[in-house]
């Protein structure tokens, strides 16, 4: 249905992975299209599950989680793969592989989730790395790349192929502030064609930008996901 949510979550309940994910404890909201939910964490916070179980990874122990009206937890792995190409990602750790160029990997999700000719893909990522300050996509491996430039790649390989529900974890690190300009136009645009943005953020001025006035807030404080009646000015 159209004025179903994009993303739901039921009360869900996510166990801790000792030492690098928090856990979740009885989560419960709804993204519709054309909103984004600003989440935020603690600098020194360490990673949560949110990203993941909004893919339909991971186990989670209670609760439901829906996207585009289906409940990941009961998809065959071969459709759950096929609704995961709707949606884009910023990783909160790099996830880049070692044995690709970076525009291989930039273009290796959308080409592996959609019939596009590779040179139409092509020209949608030079495009987007353009708009993101970037003077291209280099036929080289990701090690050799500039934390900056490899963050940008990030926001290039996310928004390809206008997916969905964009998640994006923490990915103004790495990108000095004079340089995230692009990316809050980007989601501003993501959400005019009816996305979903889910923005995990420890960055206080990407919370109090004013551009983000009618957006969903949240903050994750140890395993409790709670809503922040805030007014940004």
């Amino acid at each position: 249905m159209e004025n179903d949510p994009v993303l739901a979550f039921d009360n869900v309940t996510v166990k801790e992975k000792r030492g690098r994910v928090r856990g979740l404890c009885g989560a419960s909201f709804a993204i519709h299209r054309g909103e984004l939910m600003l989440v935020r964490l603690a600098e020194d916070a360490h990673a949560a599950p949110l990203a993941d179980a909004a893919q339909g990874l991971g186990e989670i122990e209670e609760g439901s989680v829906r996207f585009l009206g289906q409940p990941w937890q009961t998809l065959a792995p071969d459709a759950a793969a096929a609704l995961r190409g709707k949606t884009g990602r910023v990783f909160e750790s790099r996830a880049w592989l070692s044995n690709l160029d970076l525009d291989e990997n930039v273009f290796l999700a959308e080409s592996h989730h959609s019939r596009r000719p590779l040179t139409e893909i092509k020209a949608e990522a030079l495009k987007l790395a353009g708009d993101f300050g970037l003077s291209g996509l280099g036929e080289t491996r990701c090690h050799n790349v500039l934390p900056p430039d490899l963050r940008r790649a990030e926001w290039v390989r996310a928004f390809l192929g206008n997916p969905s529900l964009l998640i994006l974890e923490r990915p103004t690190r790495d990108v000095a502030s004079h340089m995230t300009a692009p990316l809050e136009e980007a989601v501003s645009a993501a959400c005019k064609r009816g996305a979903a943005v889910l923005w995990i953020t420890s960055n206080p001025r990407i919370w109090r930008d004013g551009a983000f006035n009618s957006c969903l807030r949240f903050a994750l404080s140890g395993p409790e996901l709670q809503p922040v009646a805030e007014t940004v000015s």
